[in-house]
């Protein structure tokens, strides 16, 4: 727990302004979105990258969302707001396609961890675990202040164990895969 107390530290002190919950999910989409990007376009022949850096600014991201919204713990949320009936009108359009970039996320993270690579596994392992606990504790602050629905929390849930799966390819005791034998090479 003392990880979780300093990532929010961190954050809080990294946040340089209290932005919308909406925004900083499409900027948390566009941010595992590009993660991706470059860890599949890894898998074409760039061996030496450092994944738990590029998983680890996500994570910081998710962080400093979670400490905009301790932020704002006073306050009620400006987005959350009620129609004609009265029932609550979730932030639910903005976070599943958030939600669903951590699928995306682990899957690439799934392939590199997979593939021949030259990095070590644990410092992966370990940065997928801090993913892991932060979408976890996100998604947990936001169903505690009523931004998200309960179809949503549930796809949180989702991503976790995306995330999870994600970290048994990086679980391995040696550093990297060993090179495979070309039938030559006796």
């Amino acid at each position: 727990m003392r990880t979780s107390a300093a990532l929010y530290a961190l954050c809080s002190i990294l946040t340089s302004g209290l932005a919308a919950p909406s925004d900083d999910m499409r900027q948390l989409r566009t941010a595992c979105v590009s993660a991706a990007n470059v860890l599949n376009a890894s898998l074409n022949g760039t061996m030496t990258l450092n994944t738990s850096m590029i998983i680890q600014e996500v994570v910081w991201q998710i962080g400093a969302s979670t400490a905009n919204l301790n932020g704002n713990s006073t306050s009620p949320s400006p987005e959350a707001t009620t129609n004609s009936t009265n029932s609550t009108l979730y932030l639910d359009s903005t976070y599943l396609p958030y939600a669903d970039s951590l699928g995306t996320l682990s899957e690439a993270c799934t392939r590199r961890g997979s593939i021949f690579h030259q990095e070590q596994n644990l410092p992966v392992y370990n940065t997928l675990q801090s993913l892991a606990i932060a979408v976890h504790a996100y998604g947990q602050r936001l169903a505690a202040a009523k931004l998200i629905s309960l179809h949503s929390t549930i796809r949180t849930i989702t991503a976790g164990s995306d995330i999870v799966n994600a970290e048994s390819f990086w679980a391995n005791n040696v550093n990297y895969p060993g090179r495979r034998r070309e039938p030559n090479d006796e």
